[in-house]
């Protein structure tokens, strides 16, 4: 796995490099409850939709969710067969 890391301060989708595909994930939790879904996109350097995903997770904190997110984004990219040159980007907290 050619896996990259993003981590530029911006609220801005911006392509991956060199013909990369990029993905962008995110976990969420209800603080009363601790329930935690997490989502993300594939997409390609035009910024075409390639693969998605959404999912409830269970209960847990904040940090175990986003963790979830990026883990789960990986696994879908190698699953498809998209894991040669991905670029994970890291959300910025506004």
């Amino acid at each position: 796995m050619n896996l990259d890391i993003d981590d530029t301060s911006t609220s801005n989708w911006s392509p991956p490099k060199g013909g990369r595909v990029k993905g962008n994930s995110d976990g969420s939790v209800v603080i009363e409850t601790g329930s935690a879904t997490v989502g993300g996109v594939i997409r390609n350097a035009q910024g075409e939709w390639l693969l998605g995903f959404s999912q409830k997770i269970g209960n847990m904190i904040v940090c175990q969710a986003e963790a979830g997110a990026l883990l789960q984004g990986i696994q879908l990219a190698w699953g498809q067969g998209r894991s040669q040159g991905l670029t994970c980007a890291l959300a910025p907290r506004i």
